[in-house]
């Protein structure tokens, strides 16, 4: 299954201790963020590091992507199952970007609805709303904007329906469909409040982890295949303690499995392992967190694989491997971690295919991707349409990238923004409905 979402908010890549902020979860991609906020797939730029003045966040998913500008305004491209982009009301294939609305710092979708943090704490959502998972105490859809909560500094949001924020406090709410945390398995149509003093929360498609301001990280849903990672295969519907000195959290919204840094720098995984992806060298489930290798500052899961980053830029891969995904020239499920590369500065993966840019800002791309099924297949972005088992180069000067459900977007050191690979639902923002093999710019319908 494709996730979502992936949000980036892009920082330097000189410094590898800031890339170390990024995770991932649901259907939106979460590429882990740092201990404060470790929900989406989040890089902010930053106005001391960046030469990037435009483009603040990237919120690539599935079928549309949306961007943050340096002032603030949402604006979004492709198409939206079942919701609108915004305040046009439209449903329509947007090829060119489109504004949403101002003073945004954060914003998901999901193919249902869209939810949006803007600058003064107010949270906004719209869309589809049948279990109440717009939080706006009803069940009715909505087409334009309605406030949820207030004083909101973070939120996570995941395709099944169900959503969480955390408040300027600390304090954790959650609604939607079921599993809340609350100890029950109702739908809550307004937000209830669950635990305080957290720090980071990701909601996934089965299970819900809060990491609190201590480090200790707690989860509660499903947990059939052991996701938990408090040792039993019970579901639980009230927060349970799994780990201490956790400083960041990772998750995938479809794996079933899940990973964390310490404090020290260990990284240690929990949950399904038929494919190896916990990277212990057995395929085992693990029903508890088990220590897989040191000196890691970032981790990327996606589907039935796992990547991590370690602090001398060493990139290392292990799990499902169909089309070379994993980048170590073979096409061999991968039980204990393997090097692909050296000298990395920051990396994405989608579950099929994955890019990595060098100290030197250079972009390399493996793997490859047939989205949802669909007998075309997309290049890595070399303009040959094949399986490329090995780190293959695709450009100069790339600042960050994002990987996304067949789909690949890049900006440069001069501020442009590059797209490449599926656009059967115009995620590409091209005002054509073509996919491309290559590297093509964005419209700059955005500056």
């Amino acid at each position: 299954m494709f996730r979502e979402f992936m949000i980036i908010t892009v920082v330097s890549i000189v410094s590898l201790s800031t890339i170390v902020s990024y995770t991932r979860t649901n259907e939106n991609v979460i590429i882990s963020i740092p201990v404060e906020h470790s929900d989406y797939t989040s890089l902010n730029f930053s106005e001391t590091q960046s030469p990037v003045t435009q483009i603040k966040q990237i919120i690539a998913g599935r079928r549309m992507v949306m961007v943050i500008m340096e002032d603030n305004s949402l604006w979004a491209w492709g198409t939206v199952y079942k919701d609108r982009l915004g305040w046009d009301g439209t449903i329509e294939m947007r090829y060119t970007p489109l504004k949403i609305m101002d003073d945004v710092v954060m914003a998901i979708n999901e193919d249902s609805r869209t939810m949006a943090l803007q600058a003064d704490g107010t949270l906004w959502a719209w869309g589809f709303n049948q279990e109440g998972q717009l939080g706006d105490g009803t069940t009715e859809n909505r087409y334009a904007p309605v406030q949820i909560m207030n004083d909101v500094s973070f939120f996570s949001t995941s395709q099944s329906g169900r959503s969480a924020a955390i408040q300027t406090d600390g304090s954790l709410w959650s609604w939607g469909s079921g599993r809340s945390g609350d100890g029950t398995t109702e739908n809550h149509h307004s937000p209830v409040k669950i635990m305080d003093n957290v720090a980071d929360v990701i909601v996934t498609s089965g299970a819900t982890f809060a990491l609190q301001t201590d480090g200790t990280l707690w989860a509660w849903g499903f947990n059939q295949e052991g996701q938990l990672g408090d040792g039993t295969t019970e579901n639980r519907y009230s927060p349970v303690q799994i780990m201490s000195d956790v400083s960041f959290v990772f998750a995938d919204c479809q794996s079933s499995h899940f990973a964390v840094i310490r404090n020290d720098g260990s990284l240690w995984t929990w949950g399904n392992n038929l494919f190896g992806q916990l990277g212990d060298g057995t395929t085992e489930n693990r029903h508890s967190p088990i220590k897989i290798m040191d000196n890691v500052v970032s981790v990327d899961i996606a589907n039935d694989s796992t990547f991590a980053l370690q602090a001398d830029g060493a990139l290392w891969a292990w799990g499902l491997n169909g089309n070379g995904y994993l980048g170590d020239g073979t096409t061999e499920n991968r039980h204990s971690p393997v090097r692909v590369m050296n000298d990395i500065a920051y990396f994405s993966s989608e579950g099929a295919h994955a890019m990595a840019i060098t100290m030197d800002g250079v972009l390399w791309g493996w793997g490859r991707k047939a989205p949802g099924g669909c007998n075309w297949t997309f290049s890595v972005g070399d303009g040959i349409n094949e399986v490329r088992p090995l780190p293959i180069r695709i450009m100069d000067d790339v600042y960050t990238v994002v990987t996304s459900a067949g789909f690949t977007l890049a900006i440069t050191n001069d501020n442009r923004l590059w797209a490449w690979g599926y656009n059967g639902f115009g995620q590409l923002g091209v005002p054509v409905h073509e996919h491309s093999h290559i590297p093509i710019e964005v419209n700059n319908g955005l500056r």
